[in-house]
């Protein structure tokens, strides 16, 4: 928090912004499934999200929580490409390759008559003011 205070002006406002996958929705749990295997459970799958710092700080007042849902709507190949984006997918080989035809897979279960899957995310926004302290 106290780099936040630093590079805020005086009357400054914080937004941090999470789109944590939502894993209630059975394609975008699958794709979750197929990222944390394929990426060997790299760290950056269960990355800590706590906003314990933000709540304890006396940096900042008024903590306010908004969350709503968001949708991104991929075809087959923004599916892949969404993956491949990671930092912890593997770039090349065969575990690439098993996390495409994975990534199909699911696709083609999903998508019925249309041309795309939706990846669902509930959005998490933090808001809060810099205390005048």
């Amino acid at each position: 928090m106290p780099e936040f205070r630093r590079i805020l002006q005086p009357s400054g406002k914080l937004a941090i912004v999470w789109n944590l996958r939502d894993r209630t929705d059975e394609l975008t749990l699958a794709y979750t499934q197929i990222a944390k295997t394929g990426s060997n459970r790299h760290p950056a799958e269960k990355r800590d999200r706590s906003i314990e710092p933000l709540l304890a700080s006396s940096d900042f007042t008024n903590i306010q929580t908004c969350d709503f849902v968001h949708k991104q709507d991929v075809d087959l190949q923004g599916l892949i490409g969404r993956a491949k984006s990671a930092s912890y997918i593997p770039k090349s080989g065969p575990q690439l390759q098993k996390i495409i035809s994975d990534l199909t897979e699911i696709y083609q279960s999903h998508c019925g008559n249309k041309s795309f899957v939706s990846l669902v995310y509930k959005t998490r926004v933090y808001l809060a003011e810099l205390s005048n302290t």
